[in-house]
């Protein structure tokens, strides 16, 4: 039997339902970057490390927490979840936040050889991650997927 319980930490809702769950933690982090992204335009002519420095000021959080997530991606690193059951937009939802747990390149290696197993790495899916993880780790992008690529 598969199961599996989340909650949102910021509101202690839970849920089993998978499919909630990754796109609640989904929709959470992409209101927050859409925020980040227009205060960015309007607020520090575009300059995203002055942008950075002036969000986190606002938000009254640290400058590599500017999303306040941290905190609920570790949470997420912790999840196990059955992937025969994935729909396409979990594994979308599953990568985007693998996409976003730079602060554990470990987890996103493993995120990454779960995504080649079931969607190929002839996949997007796999591309970016892979790309966003040897940025960091190297410096250097093979797919060309990441904007911004540096050594962490």
């Amino acid at each position: 039997a598969y199961e599996i319980y989340q909650c949102d930490w910021s509101s202690d809702v839970c849920s089993s339902d998978l499919e909630n769950v990754l796109s609640s933690l989904v929709d959470r982090d992409q209101k927050e970057r859409q925020e980040y992204q227009n205060f960015v335009k309007m607020k520090a002519n575009g300059d995203w490390s002055k942008g950075a420095e002036l969000y986190a000021k606002l938000k009254n959080r640290p400058v590599d927490d500017i999303f306040g997530q941290t905190e609920s991606l570790k949470n997420f690193t912790q999840m196990n979840f059955d992937f025969d059951k994935f729909s396409e937009d979990d594994w979308d939802n599953y990568w985007l936040l693998s996409q976003h747990c730079d602060f554990d390149r470990k987890y996103q290696q493993k995120a990454l050889a779960i995504i080649k197993k079931y969607q190929g790495d002839d996949s997007s899916n796999y591309k970016y991650l892979y790309d966003r993880i040897s940025c960091g780790l190297h410096g250097t992008q093979k797919y060309g997927t990441q904007n911004v690529c540096n050594k962490d």
